[in-house]
């Protein structure tokens, strides 16, 4: 009898080591956070698919700075100003956006500022995966009404995230590969008009 006492005593005590071994969604998001900002720069490749039709596109990234190559546009963020490039119409736009607007631009945003504008769950996950469900608190004022990350449980970078707008629209964003430790010039993160010598500037700020 003793010995069931104790066996059942030891699984009681494995299964709560278990459960108190997974890692909170805040503390998969700080260190989500925290490998981004050891990661130095990145050159991140991904594909996107929305409203039915798929793109391919790649995102440069270094601290708060970004740059988004894509056949639609190309945007540029120094970590103040915005620049953003509409091939079609051969336009660009400055605005000086707000940390909800760049999370519609840079969905990466969202892992940094999750703890101050987003409440954070656990969802089933794949092996070797976080699945983390975020949605904005009732203060923020953004289109962004969830957003789905996976996370790699060893890398703890992204793998793909799902973000839904205003009017239920989806935006499912897949990373194909990603480069750490890359060096960016300040540049990399400014429009150049000598590029551009036909685009019209619309200065929004």
């Amino acid at each position: 009898m003793k010995r069931l006492i104790l066996a059942i005593t030891s699984l009681a005590l494995a299964i709560l080591s278990a459960v108190c071994a997974e890692p909170k969604p805040s503390d998969i998001l700080d260190r989500a956070s925290q490998a981004f900002r050891n990661a130095g720069g990145i050159e991140a490749s991904f594909s996107m698919t929305a409203d039915g039709h798929k793109s391919d596109g790649t995102l440069n990234l270094s601290g708060d700075k970004f740059k988004l190559s894509s056949p639609q546009m190309t945007i540029w963020y120094d970590g103040t100003t915005q620049w953003t490039y509409n091939p079609d119409i051969r336009e660009v736009n400055i605005t000086e956006p707000t940390p909800e607007e760049l999370a519609e631009t840079n969905p990466f945003v969202i892992i940094s500022a999750f703890r101050m504008n987003y409440e954070a769950k656990r969802m089933p996950s794949a092996k070797g995966t976080y699945r983390i469900d975020l949605t904005p608190k009732h203060s923020v004022d953004s289109s962004v009404k969830r957003a789905i990350l996976t996370i790699d449980s060893t890398t703890y970078m992204p793998s793909d995230i799902a973000l839904t707008f205003e009017g239920d629209q989806t935006v499912a964003i897949h990373i194909n590969s990603l480069v750490s430790g890359k060096n960016y010039t300040s540049s990399t993160f400014v429009f150049n008009s000598k590029l551009y010598p036909k685009a019209e500037i619309v200065d929004l700020r």
